[in-house]
């Protein structure tokens, strides 16, 4: 189960180990939906991934962008990190190592 919470009008929501990328799209579009712009997800409970996991993570980032909204995915275990780097989706994800790191990506952003 994804858990979210709120810090500073952002949206942060903390994956499980398993990652149920239906709940993860229902989430964001219900972000999305309440006009919320800027979400920040953590990865740090994701120790293994498969394509279809990295598709939805890419999907995340479309249906964000095309909807004005701004969103950092922090916390990418090693395993997780080598597949983004050799799929090369660390050039379209914007990533980082911790939440603060995230907020102040967001905040840059936003600037």
């Amino acid at each position: 189960m994804i858990t979210e919470r709120t810090v500073n009008d952002t949206a942060i929501l903390d994956l499980p180990s398993v990652l149920d990328t239906d709940e993860l799209r229902a989430k964001i579009q219900g972000l999305i939906d309440a006009q919320n712009k800027r979400v920040i997800i953590n990865l740090s409970n994701i120790t293994f991934i498969e394509s279809a996991g990295l598709g939805a993570l890419v999907g995340i980032f479309k249906l964000c962008d095309e909807n004005q909204a701004a969103v950092v995915f922090y916390g990418i275990q090693p395993y997780v990190q080598k597949l983004v780097e050799v799929t090369k989706l660390n050039r379209v994800l914007k990533i980082s190592k911790t939440e603060q790191e995230a907020m102040n990506l967001l905040s840059t952003a936003s600037a």
